[in-house]
């Protein structure tokens, strides 16, 4: 077992006021970017569209999050409460359901409302394709600075597990390091399956499994997430709301992948059979 009590510090005083949250999502935003760029040009996307793709999705998740973070707890959704800083970078008090819906429509915007697709002529799903392969490296340290902001999330347990954590007097599971380790997973199998299918050149693909592979990662550690950080409402049938949104969302993506695997094979057989 690990202990963990040396962040009451760092939880009571902040260290000088340091917004660990924030610190681990600007790492998190240049980790990302760096290694978008470097997949954008390999696919033959300009490096200021890559930089300007992840930008609008990284405005898009905070205030995604943000605005279904107040709609949950039913606060005054205004642009003071939205832009909070204190809320954001501090406290990251966020919704992720809110966070994926908001960066993927604002990306989706920037695609299409300043005629990116067409002066590129590529597909929208590619520059999706670019960027989503390399969000869940960057999510991994992210979620670490989550951990260890927000170390009390963690669900408590009487169990004797060695990878539990000590704090506050009682055991309880490291949250964020469970949604760290996953995402690093994630990503991967992201990086296996991209190397392998880029060459049928079938847009989307990466996209729909990083929306499975997410969705599965929340869906499984909310077990984990502490009653009292689940925003208060009912389980249904003991399953929370972010993990019913999970379900719905790899039911969805799960059709979309078989879909596409198909026309996958379907290529590569018409491939073979001409040679």
């Amino acid at each position: 077992m690990f202990d963990f009590e040396w962040l009451n510090f760092i939880i009571q005083y902040d260290l000088n006021n340091l917004p660990i949250w924030g610190i681990a999502a600007v790492i998190t935003y240049f980790f990302i970017l760096i290694l978008s760029l470097e997949k954008g040009v390999n696919k033959g996307i300009p490096i200021d569209y890559s930089f300007h793709l992840v930008t609008f999705s990284t405005i898009g998740s905070l205030l995604g999050g943000r605005f279904v973070y107040l709609l949950i707890y039913q606060q005054n959704i205004d642009w003071a409460s939205i832009l909070n800083w204190n809320d954001i970078f501090y406290k990251g008090n966020l919704n992720i359901v809110g966070g994926y819906l908001g960066g993927l429509l604002l990306s989706w915007f920037y695609l299409r409302g300043f005629d990116v697709v067409s002066s590129t002529k590529k597909s929208w799903l590619i520059f999706f394709d670019s960027f989503l392969e390399v969000i869940p490296i960057g999510l991994t340290f992210g979620y670490i600075g989550v951990f260890l902001s927000n170390i009390n999330k963690g669900l408590e347990s009487s169990a004797d597990y060695p990878w539990l954590v000590f704090f506050n007097g009682k055991q309880i599971h490291p949250w964020g390091l469970y949604l760290a380790f996953g995402y690093l997973i994630l990503f991967t199998i992201l990086y296996t399956l991209n190397s392998r299918t880029y060459s049928f050149r079938r847009p989307g693909y990466i996209t729909s499994f990083f929306v499975v592979g997410a969705s599965i990662i929340h869906f499984v550690v909310d077990f984990w997430q502490s009653p009292s950080y689940q925003y208060g409402l009912p389980r249904i049938a003991g399953l929370t709301t972010t993990q019913w949104f999970a379900s719905i969302t790899i039911c969805v993506a799960i059709i979309v992948v078989l879909l596409f695997r198909s026309k996958i094979e379907t290529v590569y057989s018409e491939e073979n059979i001409e040679v």
